[in-house]
């Protein structure tokens, strides 16, 4: 049975995403930030850690055949660019560098239509 790690899994796309991989039999290895509602009812391994703790990641990813990345910062108001910029932007480098050690497989990044390094948005920059 294939490992799946989740980021983002308490999120709308990542709740939906960790019932379809159960249902189609793949373990499930979720980062937990704060949020554990949407983890309800669902048998998955939790694991709690910094998404930008590269040691932590490549630990939590041994023996990970997938990573499904979909975790963010958003703010809509009251932008904070550097934690946008330290969530979003240096967390996906040290996922994708923690995969790239852990000799992951498949690595999706989930992110927004509306992201746009020359957008006005803050937000959609550092999607």
């Amino acid at each position: 049975m294939r490992t799946a790690f989740v980021t983002g899994a308490s999120g709308h796309v990542g709740a939906n995403l960790i019932r379809l991989l159960v249902k189609k039999n793949w373990n499930v290895r979720c980062l937990i930030h704060n949020d554990l509602r949407a983890f309800e009812g669902v048998e998955i391994e939790k694991v709690q850690g910094d998404l930008l703790d590269e040691r932590f990641l490549y630990t939590a990813l041994k023996d990970c055949y997938a990573v499904f990345h979909a975790a963010a910062h958003i703010d809509i108001e009251n932008i904070d660019v550097k934690v946008m910029k330290k969530v979003n932007v240096n967390g996906t480098k040290a996922l994708t560098r923690a995969a790239l050690k852990a000799n992951v497989k498949k690595f999706i990044h989930f992110s927004s239509l509306g992201s746009d390094i020359n957008s006005d948005s803050m937000y959609f920059r550092y999607k």
